[in-house]
């Protein structure tokens, strides 16, 4: 509870903030699969969207995204309702880096075995993967501007709520 009272502290500037930057860490991060697609429609080349997600290629910006999301949650992770966030994103960068792992291994023939990997299945988990990976990172990235500039104003108001809020529940 204290990691979602947390985020709902933030100031609109500190929300447009960090979907700026949010917007800017996926475009950098996802030129080589913009700038693909870019190229394969500059020169009439482009037949397949899947081209860019079916082997599982999000796995790899999805451990990108995470990792440096993983620090803010590991340093909060003290805090009362931050264990949960910091537990997640662990769990998706073991998950991230042992299913690209696994692709690289398996996928593309470096180590001979019968095992199949169902592509399609793949590259939707990569898909979802990612998506809450952007999630992952945005909250992050809040999180620490929430802690670099609290928004003390908000921050006592909510105080005055709880005491009001108790008050009333001993007065009853």
């Amino acid at each position: 509870m204290g990691f979602i009272r947390t985020i709902f502290t933030a100031t609109s500037e500190q929300w447009k903030s960090t979907s700026l930057w949010i917007f800017y860490t996926l475009l950098g991060s996802l030129i080589p699969t913009w700038g693909g697609i870019v190229l394969l429609v500059i020169f009439n080349k482009l037949q397949d969207w899947s081209v860019f997600y079916k082997n599982g290629e999000f796995i790899l910006y999805s451990a990108g995204l995470l990792a440096p999301a993983l620090f803010v949650l590991i340093r909060e992770a003290k805090r009362p309702g931050f264990q949960f966030m910091a537990i997640i994103s662990v769990i998706m960068l073991l998950l991230t880096g042992l299913l690209y792992s696994a692709i690289a291994l398996f996928g593309f023939k470096i180590i001979q075995s019968d095992i199949k990997i169902n592509m399609g299945v793949l590259a939707k988990i990569s898909l979802f993967l990612f998506v809450l990976s952007v999630f992952i990172a945005f909250l992050a990235e809040l999180l620490s501007k929430i802690q670099q500039d609290p928004n003390v104003e908000g921050m006592r108001l909510r105080e005055m709520n709880n005491l009001e809020d108790e008050y009333n529940k001993f007065k009853k």
